[in-house]
């Protein structure tokens, strides 16, 4: 039975890479971000803390290969953890091949960013200045219909795809899949990994990650606490 140990961050970053998948936003995290601290391992599974830099949230990054060896490292969780809880556990990658991408869909450009947040489903989750400033440091596509901007997406800050949305009069056109297609390339062509979060329940984006050829390998949990 493992125990929990305290590890210097190269030591984590190799228990992780045992499985690149799973733990694609903690090493994306962990390769990155300057603000980090407190490196524990368990087994196969990994926790540390870290501090968005825009905003000074402190988060904690678990990624638990077990249920088990997850339940140990959470119990490193304290009171002046205040922001949000991570449990990383899912992640893919199309291994098929895409099509060439359409050549109606374009990079978006940061003078965007309020509108994308107007009309994001999921727009209470982040702010314009999140959206403007992804679209600066990370690949990013839209697609516009009668100079209108009808759908777009772009990569979080950990690396994985998201914020994909078309509006309600375009959809059914298949702007998504190109999207996403268009999404992973510019993600491939950069040297990563395609990588999705899908919220429980969203049947169309599962059966979009599906047919994209995502192989989900787990849960994600984003949990607030005060």
């Amino acid at each position: 039975m493992e125990s929990v140990r305290s590890v210097p961050k190269g030591q984590l970053e190799e228990v992780l890479r045992a499985d690149p998948a799973r733990n694609f936003s903690p090493l994306r995290i962990l390769s990155e971000w300057r603000d980090l601290r407190d490196f524990h391992a368990c087994g196969r599974s990994g926790f540390f803390r870290m501090k968005d830099e825009r905003t000074g949230r402190g988060f904690v990054v678990l990624s638990a290969a077990t249920a088990s060896e997850g339940a140990d490292l959470a119990a490193l969780v304290d009171d002046g953890d205040s922001s949000f809880f991570t449990v990383d556990a899912v992640a893919g990658w199309p291994d098929a091949v895409l099509p060439e991408p359409d050549p109606e869909i374009v990079p978006l450009t940061p003078d965007l960013a309020p509108y994308i947040h107007e009309h994001y489903e999921m727009r209470l989750a982040l702010d314009a200045a999140y959206i403007e400033e992804r679209i600066r440091c990370g690949p990013s596509v839209g697609v516009f219909r009668n100079g209108r901007l009808a759908g777009f997406s772009l990569t979080h800050d950990e690396g994985t795809l998201g914020v994909l949305e078309v509006l309600p009069e375009y959809r059914r056109q298949g702007l998504a899949e190109k999207m996403s297609v268009a999404l992973c390339r510019k993600v491939r062509e950069a040297g990563g990994i395609p990588t999705v979060h899908i919220k429980c329940g969203n049947r169309a984006s599962m059966a979009l990650a599906a047919k994209l050829g995502y192989v989900s390998t787990g849960d994600v949990i984003w949990a607030g606490w005060r």
